[in-house]
């Protein structure tokens, strides 16, 4: 890359002059594809956000396997002329891996056969071929969606043969989360139900496949319906979530996730309406209920926030599942994550972090207060005297090495302890 480093962590760095000329050239003679190309190259991206730069690199992929044959052809001599200033933007911006990944891939396009201009001649019969497709990618027939708005009896809902949508699965577990603490539950099974919804809303955030996957039932496994994958940037999306440690990290979450529903729902049918504000299981889950609570459940509330500390401080919530307050208040930041890093410096360990907590409470016995300070315009301060139910969903990790200063985020309480043990 051609670049004049101005030194200055988090903007973006200044381009030489005659990749600057090159660009403006570039854009004085571009048709549709370059342009497209143009824009991605032109993003501005600051020093050290590694997280921009692999994002812009996979939509330049996904760009370069969109292209038909003419237009890869058209593309790749472009690039190849090393006197077009678009070969030249090409090159004063991208690292030279990258490069030469994507011209290669343009010179595999250009190579495919050209589709004949005549009639398609018919093939002799024979047995059908049978397409090949990832061991993780299934495409399933049509079912009905399961109705989202009530809790059914019977789960999975018939006619789809244990075929669940995950952001179904994901739905009917949180109104069973709700139905439980509505029972008045507060640990046990309340804890890991919660903290394994958070798992599961963490990765599907992070791989991008919530619209695309389905969860089978009766097999355990995590899939893809193919019907959803309608162009090639959604077909990128799913083969890099495929191909990542993730995938079998979200397959065990929604398994486990799957035990905990069928548990919970269990548990509910096994109580009489009259026992609702006291747990049959154990009377460790809850104090004895008041006159008061017997009539009416308690209101729960979850909010989620960020909340800058050190690597140990972490795992104690990790591991407790909970929140201690300091002083009567716990804090947290509701805005940009980033603005958190200031108190989450951690000198073992050489990094800062940042942890994306969910705190639950009950409102009538937790004072919520919004404050802004010149640092953290957006602060939510609860006022409790006593722990606060709290899970970690995410890590957010930026450390300084050789290369500069790099980010990563920690998804899922396996790599969160094993990152920070």
């Amino acid at each position: 890359m051609a670049y004049l480093r101005d030194g200055q962590l988090g903007q973006a760095a200044t381009r030489s002059p005659g990749c600057a000329a090159a660009f403006r050239a570039a854009r004085q003679n571009a048709d549709a594809v370059s342009a497209a190309l143009i824009r991605l190259l032109e993003r501005p991206i600051p020093a050290g956000r590694t997280m921009l730069l692999r994002r812009r690199a996979d939509e330049l992929r996904a760009l370069v396997d969109g292209l038909d044959r003419d237009q890869a052809c058209r593309l790749s001599r472009r690039l190849a002329d090393r006197a077009d200033p678009l070969a030249l933007s090409f090159d004063c911006e991208l690292s030279t891996a990258l490069r030469d990944e994507l011209r290669a891939g343009l010179e595999r396009s250009c190579r495919r056969a050209r589709p004949p201009s005549g009639p398609t001649p018919v093939p002799a019969p024979g047995p059908a071929p049978v397409p090949l497709r990832p061991p993780w990618s299934l495409q399933w027939p049509h079912f009905p969606r399961p109705d989202r708005g009530r809790i059914s009896n019977g789960w999975p809902p018939p006619g789809t043969r244990g075929r669940i949508p995950v952001p179904d699965l994901l739905e009917h577990a949180r109104r069973i989360l709700d139905a439980l603490r509505a029972a008045g539950y507060t640990v046990g099974i309340v804890g890991a139900l919660a903290a394994v919804i958070a798992e599961v809303t963490a990765l599907l955030a992070f791989l991008q496949v919530a619209r695309y996957v389905f969860f089978d039932v009766a097999a355990g496994q995590l899939c893809v319906d193919a019907r959803l994958i309608t162009d090639f940037a959604a077909q990128h999306i799913v083969n890099q979530a495929g191909m990542r440690p993730e995938w079998p990290r979200l397959e065990q979450a929604l398994q486990r996730l799957h035990r905990l529903d069928q548990q919970a729902m269990e548990l509910l049918k096994q109580r009489s309406p009259a026992q609702t504000a006291q747990p049959a299981s154990s009377s460790r889950d809850a104090p004895p209920p008041s006159e008061d609570d017997s009539r009416q459940p308690r209101r729960r509330r979850t909010v989620t926030g960020y909340h800058g500390t050190h690597g140990d401080a972490i795992l104690g919530i990790l591991r407790r599942g909970a929140m201690q307050p300091a002083r009567g208040m716990i804090w947290l930041n509701t805005g940009d994550y980033r603005h958190s890093y200031q108190h989450g410096g951690d000198r073992r360990r050489h990094a800062s972090f940042v942890a994306e907590i969910q705190v639950t409470f009950d409102p009538s016995a937790v004072r919520e207060e919004r404050r802004s300070t010149p640092l953290i315009p957006n602060t939510l301060v609860l006022h409790s005297e006593t722990a606060l139910p709290a899970t970690v969903t995410r890590v957010f990790r930026r450390s300084r090495t050789e290369h500069g200063v790099t980010e990563d985020v920690l998804v899922g309480a396996t790599a969160i302890e094993a990152a920070l043990r």
